[in-house]
């Protein structure tokens, strides 16, 4: 099952540690189908937490999150796996071919439609039976990440969050797997928490989370 990819943040909070304040307090956003939307914030501000509750890795303390008019808490896992796609600053390969990496996301999938997901990357000179290393060491860290977006990709997600996808690269590698990102998602909706305003400045809005609040950046 696979929808427009509208997603609608209401009066979120979340609190990980129970002892401590919460991380978010009331965050409000509408993600438009197609939209393309960057959270930006430093280190700590709450963005990979809010990644893991649009996941529903991490519980809501209060409010709601929906996917196409679906509540999150609703969806099975096989909905979610299939409408939310997600790469993060460290994606975990398994140790075996390129081919074995992307078959993760798509057991059943065909080595054209693997070489596809891999063209749309630009990974298409990379072949399917090359080694990746324990977790993806004989790999450079772009090609890492155009693996796990390949991965992502397979499954047509409606929704594909980006954790950070280039911390830790140099900033040429940085800009061509964000740049790779934007042209292979298509027409799904796309999250990105970031810390670079550079990277921001690629996306049509923009958002500071700082405080555990969410602010429009004009």
């Amino acid at each position: 099952w696979t929808g427009p990819g509208r997603v609608v943040i209401d009066d979120v909070w979340a609190r990980p540690d129970p002892e401590a304040r919460a991380v978010l307090e009331g965050i409000d956003l509408e993600v438009a189908p197609g939209a393309r939307v960057a959270i930006l914030g430093p280190s700590g501000a709450g963005k990979s937490t809010l990644g893991e509750l649009l996941l529903g890795l991490v519980p809501l303390e209060r409010g709601r999150i929906e996917v196409d008019g679906v509540p999150l808490a609703e969806l099975s896992e096989e909905a979610k796996r299939s409408h939310l796609g997600f790469v993060d600053q460290h994606p975990e390969l398994l140790s075996g071919t390129v081919g074995d990496s992307l078959r993760m996301a798509e057991p059943q999938a065909s080595d054209m439609q693997l070489r596809a997901a891999l063209d749309a990357v630009e990974l298409g000179d990379i072949g399917l039976d090359r080694q990746v290393g324990e977790r993806g060491s004989a790999l450079s860290g772009g090609e890492v990440r155009r693996v796990a977006l390949a991965r992502s990709l397979l499954r047509q997600p409606a929704l594909l969050i980006l954790d950070e996808p280039t911390a830790g690269l140099d900033a040429d590698q940085a800009a061509n797997v964000l740049d790779t990102c934007l042209r292979a998602a298509g027409n799904a909706s796309i999250i990105l928490f970031t810390h670079r305003d550079d990277e921001a400045k690629k996306f049509d809005l923009r958002f500071e989370l700082q405080g555990g609040r969410l602010r429009p950046i004009a």
